[in-house]
């Protein structure tokens, strides 16, 4: 792998939530195990899964190893992760996650909070809109609507 922590990789992952998941295991979200190297997860959200095995507090991420934790780079998950890479320990604010709806409220911590990859402007988000809407790209599979203004009805 090259050094470039950016733009050179062996696989990525990226712009993925992976939320309300159950496992009987550790890491209800994600695990990563032997030795996954760096520079495998970007702008991602993994939150709000659980590990139903009594006593076992990875319910979001595991790392198999200490050094997994740098595969990170500007996530959101409720365990910390990767220091300096971006990475935040925050609720995403999902729009509803109960129901399903795995979109960022406007006020949510993962808006604007990705960092930006090679081709990120010219692709879409997991509902067909641009990925890239207010110069930054967001955290997750969706790109985050900000409603601005006011709507005025005459009648």
């Amino acid at each position: 792998m090259k050094s470039d922590p950016i733009n050179n990789y062996e696989a990525r992952i990226s712009n993925v939530t992976i939320a309300n998941n159950r496992s009987k295991h550790s890491g209800g979200g994600l695990t990563l195990m032997g030795d996954c190297g760096t520079n495998l997860i970007f702008n991602s959200v993994v939150y709000g899964n659980v590990t139903t095995n009594a006593g076992d507090n990875t319910d979001d991420v595991y790392n198999e190893t200490a050094s997994n934790s740098n595969a990170y780079h500007h996530c959101c998950t409720s365990v910390a992760l990767a220091p300096n890479q971006g990475n935040i320990v925050a609720d995403p604010l999902f729009v509803d996650s109960a129901a399903g709806n795995f979109h960022l409220k406007s006020s949510s911590p993962c808006v604007d909070a990705g960092i930006n990859l090679d081709g990120i402007t010219t692709m879409v988000d997991l509902d067909g809109k641009p990925r890239v809407r207010y110069g930054t790209v967001d955290m997750g599979a969706y790109e985050c609507v900000k409603l601005l203004g006011t709507v005025v009805t005459l009648r």
